[in-house]
């Protein structure tokens, strides 16, 4: 995916330490010089204070899961800025997940599903198909691929793959989301997908074609229908940073790393979107945001954002 404009004059004249390291880490691939900038990236308030949600997990318990707030979606954001596996917060974290993994080999979060959707009274350690792939995903990217434990959990989470994707499911019995029961379910496929982009042994599987195309197909006929409350209009396709959710940075993201997805009329018409919204300096500005991110470059949308241009450069130069 080529940029229409230079994006690297706008970028180096950026200050925020977590942009300055990923240009020399992610961009410039330069390893050595971002160790050097990782203490000053470690040490900021912002991300100091993001460090210290990802510690409380897995409370506070979960009950939305788009809270951009929540611990796991906050580490996430600590793996894209490059902070990785060889930190305390990272490893921490993981020790913790992967003490809560059952004989199924799920990893299990902290939710509160209500009463009168199925669930308890109180909080407790159970799993849905919109959170358990995110915990897979944290592991494989912090460095724990090939741990017999997460394997355990990449089958699972093929165990429970359908002819069009994952659909809505989980440990809370009684607990459907607002859509038709075979129908897939739009962001856990998309997790689960994410998953499986780090797993290149699974990327021409049935499987995962499948969920491929049910994406594809929801992008053409999104007019017609929301898919358990998802589209793909005009919300979706606004720029938004992080990509804690489902938007059309986040779907670009994770099915340009399939060949399969490539090919699709789909997946070109939203890169092609995606391209002309980048602004002739080089920057890309924010469309819509996330309130929990006030006082963040990105959690504007008056002005260009370095956090939201460096994202979209990254995924450009990794297609």
């Amino acid at each position: 995916m080529k940029l229409k404009y230079d994006y690297m004059d706008y970028l180096k004249r950026q200050k925020q330490p977590w942009v300055e390291y990923g240009i020399k880490r992610f961009l410039e691939k330069n390893e050595s010089g971002a160790e050097e900038m990782k203490k000053q990236l470690l040490s900021c308030d912002e991300v100091k204070k993001t460090i210290e949600i990802v510690e409380q997990w897995p409370e506070p318990p979960l009950v939305r899961h788009n809270d951009v707030n929540h611990p796991i979606h906050k580490a996430h954001l600590l793996l894209e800025m490059g902070i990785d596996g060889k930190e305390k917060v990272i490893q921490n974290l993981a020790r913790k997940i992967f003490e809560n993994q059952n004989d199924e080999g799920v990893f299990l979060s902290l939710l509160h599903v209500p009463e009168s959707y199925g669930g308890a009274k109180e909080p407790r350690m159970d799993w849905l198909m919109c959170d358990f792939p995110l915990l897979i995903h944290f592991l494989i990217v912090a460095g724990y691929k090939e741990d017999e434990r997460v394997k355990r959990g990449i089958q699972f989470l093929v165990s429970k793959a359908e002819d069009n994707g994952w659909r809505c499911s989980g440990s809370v019995s009684n607990f459907r989301g607002p859509g038709r029961k075979t129908d897939y379910c739009p962001i856990g496929s998309l997790w689960a997908l994410q998953v499986f982009s780090l797993l290149p042994e699974y990327h021409d599987k049935e499987f995962v074609k499948n969920a491929i195309d049910s994406i594809c197909d929801h992008w053409k006929h999104t007019k017609e229908r929301k898919i358990y409350m998802f589209a793909m209009g005009t919300d979706f396709r606004k720029l938004k940073y992080p990509n804690h959710w489902y938007d059309i940075i986040h779907v670009i993201k994770v099915l340009s790393n399939f060949e399969y997805a490539k090919t699709q009329e789909s997946y070109n018409e939203m890169v092609s979107i995606l391209l002309d919204k980048q602004n002739e300096d080089g920057s890309f500005t924010p469309e819509s945001i996330y309130t929990g991110y006030k006082g963040w470059d990105f959690g504007q949308k008056k002005l260009p954002s370095p956090t939201l241009t460096l994202a979209i450069a990254i995924l450009a130069d990794n297609i």
